[in-house]
């Protein structure tokens, strides 16, 4: 319209919703061209039309700042636009390999918590005259852990070289190390749930947010359907990129 787009709709799942002054959406000018009918724009908070929704009680990520944005004829002026119509879809996928590496980087931390403190109470929790730690179940849920978080570590790694090196990038590796980091996050976060045992359910100890958060990191930066899926077109020759 004239120099400006007017832009109506929603945007969900905002990070730093709250404390952004400044934000980066995507809107669809032409649905019968699909993913290359996307285009990209920045706008102040302060923008005429749009409005902020926080999400609280969130099942983790809490301390995370996120919500929604509704556009009800906002108009963004034309240099606002990122890049040209239509290559919103690769402005979007231009910065995933980054925020999968921060994703799997952030699920090692939290492997690593949860195996610190699973140990620390293995080696404390006394029942039948003895530290649970001795007990074979326990002792293999640990074993779980260990092996794990070097793996993960050694996939997130990889793919932090492999972004140093500055060759072309790789959505297989990414979603490799995305997808491995936050399952095994999940598998050891139930795992030191289930060695708390009622203690998991409180927030007394860390491990009932770090079982909270898991599940999110699952989620976030496509899901690990989505990140099987692609691994798999790889493998198959059905994707190149």
């Amino acid at each position: 319209d004239g120099d400006s787009y007017v832009v109506n709709g929603m945007k969900t799942w905002i990070s730093n919703l709250e404390y952004g002054s400044w934000f980066i959406s995507f809107a669809q000018m032409d649905k019968s061209r699909r993913h290359k009918g996307i285009t990209a724009f920045v706008f102040p908070k302060d923008t005429p039309g749009l409005s902020v929704r926080p999400f609280k009680n969130k099942l983790g990520f809490r301390p995370l700042s996120s919500g929604e944005l509704v556009f009800d004829d906002c108009r963004i002026p034309v240099e606002n636009r990122v890049g040209e119509e239509g290559q919103g879809f690769a402005v979007a996928m231009s910065s995933v390999e980054n925020g999968r590496l921060g994703v799997a980087a952030r699920a090692c931390g939290v492997i690593r918590a949860c195996l610190e403190e699973s140990v620390r109470y293995a080696k404390e929790r006394i029942v039948f005259g003895q530290p649970i730690g001795r007990f074979q179940l326990i002792q293999s849920k640990i074993t779980d852990m260990v092996i794990g978080l070097e793996t993960a570590r050694h996939l997130t790694y990889r793919l932090a070289w492999l972004k140093d090196q500055g060759g072309e990038r790789s959505r297989k590796d990414s979603s490799m190390a995305k997808m491995y980091a936050s399952d095994t996050l999940m598998k050891v976060a139930t795992d030191a749930a289930q060695i708390f045992g009622a203690y998991s359910c409180s927030d007394e100890y860390p491990v009932s947010r770090y079982f909270r958060d898991a599940k999110i990191f699952q989620i976030v930066e496509g899901t690990s359907e989505l990140h099987c899926t692609l691994i798999a077109e790889h493998a198959l020759g059905l994707r190149h990129d």
